[in-house]
């Protein structure tokens, strides 16, 4: 739990110094949906920026996985979510743990057998 609390400091510290930081354009995307996600728990502004950032850095996978995380667990958009997993896998087949959402999507909806095909590779 302590974790949790300090990454939830470090967001809102990162997230409030704002324009101040001198990093990329990507990390800010990164901070703002850090401090959406964990400081205030806005999923709607969380989806937003990940939407955003998805836009603006096309092959890279971590906001699709966010997306589908997002969609497929948290807000039951099965479909969705399997669509934006898929697509991360797509990009970039080796990253496992965007198998684990397509996965949890399919047995979301009784389809143990689609699941099997998609949980992570042993």
């Amino acid at each position: 739990m302590q974790e949790a609390t300090t990454s939830s400091l470090e967001a809102l510290k990162a997230y409030s110094q704002g324009d101040e930081l001198l990093v990329s354009e990507r990390e800010k995307l990164s901070i703002t949906r850090a401090y959406y996600w964990m400081v205030t728990g806005e999923t709607d502004k969380e989806i937003e920026t990940e939407e955003m950032w998805r836009q603006a850095y096309p092959r890279d996978t971590a906001p699709l996985n966010d997306l589908a995380v997002n969609h497929a667990i948290f807000l039951g958009q099965f479909e969705k979510g399997m669509e934006e997993a898929n697509e991360a896998i797509r990009i970039s087949p080796h990253e496992l743990a965007v198998f684990d959402v397509v996965a949890v999507a399919y047995m979301a909806q009784n389809r143990p057998d689609e699941a099997g095909r998609f949980s992570t590779p042993g």
